[in-house]
């Protein structure tokens, strides 16, 4: 039995998704003033800037918008087909967050893309952007806030598995602390309006 955590079956979800995805989260950072803020942070770094787990690439046109070199990486091939229709002139590219390997990137965000590793596989995934970053390199993550995992049939309005790690704010400053990470930020806040019920948790790290 399988826990749905397998990067084929997360990669193979959101390429049935990432249309609909698209349509109705490209705009989101418009009513996320704390993102906006930690991104805007990020985009005077000098070097280049991962956007992992892309999506449909608004986080990278933000950051390349605001002066960043962004390469954005995703593990579903069809978000990336629709990152770079929707940001033409921008790079993305196929990856799995547990087989970076060096990179020599800058900074990396992670904008709840991490909820979709399994608890035990989480610190592989941190190891590896640690070892993608340079020295001195930072790492901006966001995640949902809470314990456990969430399992849904559907996803999207489609008939496709949706797979979630959720994180207690000590637990995930603790594991980037682990991957030999120095906090800089660790915090969390409630939801927004237009958002889901979660709390979410944010870190900011050097290597």
């Amino acid at each position: 039995m399988t826990s749905g955590f397998e990067p084929e079956a997360i990669a193979a979800s959101y390429d049935a998704v990432a249309e609909e995805y698209a349509r109705r989260l490209s705009h989101e950072l418009d009513y996320k003033p704390a993102d906006r803020a930690l991104l805007d942070e990020v985009a005077c770094i000098d070097g280049v800037v991962c956007d992992l787990g892309c999506g449909p690439g608004h986080v990278a046109r933000y950051l390349a918008d605001r002066g960043a070199e962004v390469v954005g990486v995703d593990l579903s091939a069809g978000m990336v087909d629709v990152a770079r229709r929707l940001h033409p002139g921008l790079r993305f590219e196929v990856g799995n967050m547990l087989e970076l390997g060096e990179r020599g990137w800058r900074a990396i965000v992670a904008l709840y893309s991490l909820i979709h590793i399994d608890r035990p596989q989480v610190p592989v995934a941190l190891h590896q952007m640690h070892e993608a970053l340079v020295p001195g390199g930072t790492l901006v993550l966001a995640v949902h806030a809470g314990t456990g995992e969430i399992r849904h049939d559907t996803f999207m309005d489609h008939d496709v598995a949706f797979t979630g790690t959720f994180f207690e704010l000590d637990e995930l400053t603790g594991l980037v602390e682990s991957a030999g990470f120095t906090i800089s930020s660790a915090l969390e806040r409630a939801p927004y309006p237009d958002e889901g019920a979660t709390r979410r948790v944010y870190i900011i790290a050097t290597k």
